[in-house]
């Protein structure tokens, strides 16, 4: 007797045909069918709050290592798919001059799409992710173009109904581009992980490349472009500023160039820890939502949402605003104050204290969030505060939220180095 087994994703995939996805160009114009239809990408990087996403007018998601979960949970929101393959980076050890090492890490990828190539959410196949770049920028060995040239190849025998993109970072652009666009002909586009204004990636990107492409990772201004103070800590924007960047990165770059660029995937819908718990995350901790949100909301569905995320002014501490060098004394009292409005609802406020985070390598793999020092602020949920510089010499930040009760919140925080002999 033999007996059949099913999960039930399977049966799901079962029961409907592959949804076929493809790229056509004409007079110059390159453009994403979906059955036929043009189908342009409002995607995010995420595998939580889907079903916000979908409400927002997102229609597309980013997944990595969790396909079975992301694409049928894409399914249940009516949301399609870019399959990130495992594909090896010499970050991580991968060596392109061994064929053995290679060709085990393509049976690894083979098998994926062998797998999910008929799943009705599938849309696109990523080979690998910035798998050029070692930290802290050490040059690799060009011969990953042919490996990926050969890796597209055999996915397009395998599945002629998905394109298939390698995604690149923004570093050394310009020789990346002319190489790829040289040895790796059975890319049907070509991904790019880029931040703030990148409007200078794509001028470049159209030179060198000139076919479709897809702003595969995109958000506020990373934490390597931003003013650093004098030990080598960051300055990061408000929820205001960074909802600013968010809109003007969409409308100022991603929608200037219908021709090439056939949508986006923003960055994150969700929550990380990357220098700091707020930098690049789109939602707090608690599942609350940011200005950039609605932004995006705004942006894919052309409404804006029925409430509205409080808007952050500044941060000061001992009336100074966010400078990019501030020393405190060990103990001492000083005041802060986070200036926000909501004309909409009555704001509530909080308060953190935490170390300096050692960053991570690369993408904040292996960051440790650092825990909040208790017993330093009084008046905690006021917008004005008293607090204590912590008795320890070293790096800070003083996190300041704003909440409305709706669900939103707004932010900001201030680096400070303690030291004994004071502020400056």
């Amino acid at each position: 007797m033999i007996v059949a087994l099913t999960c039930a994703s399977c049966r799901g995939r079962k029961e409907a045909p592959p949804t076929v996805f493809e790229i056509s160009e004409q007079w110059e114009q390159w453009t994403l069918t979906k059955n036929g239809e043009p189908f342009f990408v409002k995607g995010a990087v995420a595998l939580r709050h889907l079903e916000q996403l979908s409400r927002c007018g997102g229609n597309a998601i980013r997944v990595w290592r969790q396909y079975e979960t992301g694409l049928d949970q894409a399914r249940e929101q009516g949301l399609y798919v870019k399959v990130s393959l495992p594909v090896g980076a010499e970050r991580n050890g991968m060596d392109w001059n061994d064929t053995a090492m290679v060709e085990n890490n393509i049976a690894e990828v083979m098998e994926i799409v062998e797998k999910y190539k008929n799943h009705p959410s599938l849309m696109l196949w990523g080979i690998g992710n910035e798998i050029d770049w070692i930290p802290p920028g050490i040059p690799y060995n060009p011969k990953l173009w042919d490996w990926v040239e050969e890796i597209a190849r055999r996915i397009k025998e395998t599945d002629p109904n998905h394109p298939v993109m390698t995604v690149i970072g923004d570093s050394d652009f310009d020789r990346k581009t002319r190489e790829i666009a040289i040895r790796c002909p059975s890319l049907d586009l070509l991904g790019i992980n880029l931040y703030g204004d990148f409007s200078d990636k794509v001028d470049i990107l159209n030179r060198n490349w000139g076919r479709a492409y897809m702003v595969t990772e995109w958000g506020p201004h990373g934490h390597w472009m931003r003013p650093y103070t004098e030990w080598k800590a960051p300055m990061e924007e408000s929820s205001s500023e960074k909802a600013a960047t968010y809109r003007h990165s969409y409308t100022g770059v991603i929608l200037q160039d219908p021709s090439h660029c056939l949508g986006s995937f923003v960055f994150l819908w969700g929550q990380k820890q990357e220098i700091t718990h707020t930098w690049y995350g789109m939602f707090g901790r608690d599942g609350t939502r940011s200005e950039a949100v609605e932004v995006m909301q705004e942006l894919w569905s052309g409404k804006a949402p029925g409430n509205r995320a409080p808007r952050v002014e500044e941060l000061f501490i001992d009336g100074r605003a966010r400078a990019v060098n501030l020393y405190l004394a060990p103990g001492m009292e000083y005041t802060a104050e986070l200036v926000a409005h909501d004309g909409e609802d009555e704001l509530s406020w909080a308060w953190e204290i935490k170390a300096e985070v050692e960053p991570a390598p690369y993408a904040g793999q292996g960051e440790v969030p650092a825990e909040p020092i208790p017993g330093l602020i009084e008046d905690a949920g006021k917008a004005k505060i008293s607090f204590k510089a912590p008795g320890k010499e070293g790096a800070y930040r003083l996190f300041a939220y704003a909440y409305d009760g709706k669900g939103n919140w707004g932010y900001a925080n201030y680096p400070f180095y303690v030291r004994s002999h004071g502020p400056d």
